[in-house]
């Protein structure tokens, strides 16, 4: 995340929750920007040995093009506490390094 511990352990939960939520969303629209030029890399590799007209989605569809309801509802949602319990772990394992 690029930040010290100092500035991690002034964070309030609320603050910590904002950052990571943001931190993870950057991951992980990389790692799909990163898919995705492979999906077209890999079509227009495809495209000239095919008889018909080939489009990135057509040769491969990624889960996070499908409906991303089901699978999040199906994640679970920890407490304030749970999240206080689990943050202070972190921050406890950090400190002894």
């Amino acid at each position: 995340m690029g930040m010290s511990n100092d500035d991690l352990r002034r964070l309030t939960l609320d603050e910590f929750e904002a950052i990571i939520g943001e931190w993870r969303r950057c991951r992980e629209e990389a790692m799909h920007d990163s898919w995705e030029r492979m999906r077209l890399l890999a079509t227009i590799t495809i495209q000239p040995h095919s008889k018909n007209r080939i489009t990135p989605r057509s040769l491969m569809q990624f889960p996070w093009e499908e409906n991303n309801e089901a699978r999040h509802s199906a994640e679970p949602q920890l407490s304030k506490e749970e999240r206080l319990a689990a943050l202070t772990r972190l921050m406890q394992s950090q400190s002894e390094l």
